[in-house]
């Protein structure tokens, strides 16, 4: 599909995956995981239980998806959860979907 230089591409794509908390602890931090895909730029935003190690795990990550990391921001929310934010670009040798990532990402946060 050919596209002139410069042309915005208007697509974006979300998705989201919670774990049921139904089959957890109530004082447990259940994970929500949602990415957005523009053009070639990815919005990924996480909230998820405070664990020793995942954002240092993180940008190896998402290098191993073939995303150039430009910016994360991390927050606490609460006593026992991060709000983490993403923003990252896609190298040439992405060739994933938006839930390829999402579904990395789950992994990745339920290994730790």
């Amino acid at each position: 599909m050919a596209r002139s230089i410069g042309a915005p591409q208007e697509d974006s794509v979300s998705v989201s995956y919670n774990e049921d908390p139904s089959n957890r602890d109530c004082e447990l931090v259940s994970t929500e995981i949602s990415a957005r895909v523009r053009e070639k730029h990815v919005l990924i935003k996480m909230c998820c239980k405070k664990q020793m190690g995942l954002m240092s795990r993180i940008p190896c990550e998402m290098e191993r998806l073939h995303l150039n990391v430009a910016d994360i921001r991390i927050m606490p929310f609460g006593q026992a959860a991060l709000d983490v934010t993403i923003l990252a670009e896609m190298r040439s040798e992405f060739s994933g979907t938006v839930k390829d990532i999402v579904d990395h990402l789950q992994a990745v946060v339920g290994q730790i």
